[in-house]
């Protein structure tokens, strides 16, 4: 079965999967400190035993050196659409009771000794927060695993999901378009993440520029989107190497967007102009254009 990932397109929400802090607007977002000196107590945090404010926290959030990436960052899209599928309801239920196999055939990972080792991957989740200031922080996955049954428990995305159907539902009513359904889930087992995270921002892209739209986005744009090239683009290493790591991130971009997507199918004539990939180059701009027909019905009103 062709599973898909849930992809947010309303504004406010496009960081709630993610680290990064890419627009003034943003309502939430991931928190992921390397230091071990934190420790949420309810819903406040503390470090070093010393309580930090929220506005403390907004600013660690939005400091790259104290906010870092995410080791498995297409983890929380594939957590966040599993418990989002049919079986479960996210908006009535903080706990999902489940089983490695379950979760991991919904994505097509490999299993067994040599598989994709999931337990040790969403384990890591443990120590990552999820920011929401209206509501406090809260650890973003909270895991049990017994007997064969894998129990997910997440009060933030109960929270940041509700949050986000109400303010969906305020600013444009019932037909209120707040997510996308349109890249497949087995995206997830790519080994080139950077990639795939580009591949998600792009489909983003395209459905919120709606019918009529002309999307586009600078690759500076995309480097405020994903930490990992952010990193690339901050890193000590030479410019020479720099611009082969920007290369290998966008290797196979097109591929993955005809594979892993169904802008091909949905929009017809699509064509993806990728320019000159350098680190001293980040105005340059992807150009996306189509023969403005959209398929399914699907529209955004969500820009």
């Amino acid at each position: 079965m062709n599973h898909r990932l849930k992809i947010q397109t309303l504004p406010g929400y496009r960081d709630m999967l993610r680290t990064s802090v890419s627009s003034s607007g943003s309502k939430l977002a991931l928190f992921n400190p390397q230091d071990e000196g934190y420790e949420l107590i309810g819903n406040d945090l503390y470090y070093n035993g010393v309580l930090i404010s929220m506005e403390d926290i907004l600013e660690q959030v939005v400091d790259v050196s104290i906010n870092k990436p995410l080791l498995e960052p297409l983890l929380p899209y594939a957590i966040y659409s599993f418990i989002r599928s049919d079986r479960f309801d996210l908006r009535n239920n903080v706990q999902f009771e489940t089983t490695v196999t379950e979760f991991s055939k919904y994505f097509g990972l490999s299993t067994g000794s040599k598989g994709f080792r999931l337990l040790g991957k969403l384990d890591v989740f443990r120590t990552i927060y999820g920011v929401i200031p209206e509501f406090g922080v809260f650890p973003f996955l909270e895991i049990h695993y017994q007997a064969g049954k894998l129990v997910l428990i997440s009060h933030y995305l109960h929270h940041a999901f509700n949050m986000m159907l109400s303010d969906c539902f305020d600013r444009f009513g019932e037909r209120g378009i707040y997510e996308t359904e349109k890249v497949h889930a087995s995206i997830v087992m790519e080994r080139n993440k950077t990639a795939a995270l580009i591949v998600i921002e792009l489909v983003r892209l395209v459905v919120t520029a709606g019918r009529k739209g002309k999307p586009h986005i600078s690759l500076q744009e995309l480097v405020a989107c994903i930490p990992s090239l952010y990193s690339i683009w901050k890193s000590n290493n030479s410019t020479s190497f720099k611009n082969r790591q920007l290369l290998r991130a966008f290797d196979g971009i097109v591929e993955l967007l005809e594979q892993r997507t169904e802008l091909f199918n949905d929009f017809e004539g699509l064509n993806v102009n990728i320019p000159g990939l350098k680190v001293s180059s980040l105005n340059e701009v992807i150009h996306i254009s189509h023969n403005n027909n959209i398929g399914r019905g699907e529209k955004s009103n969500a820009k």
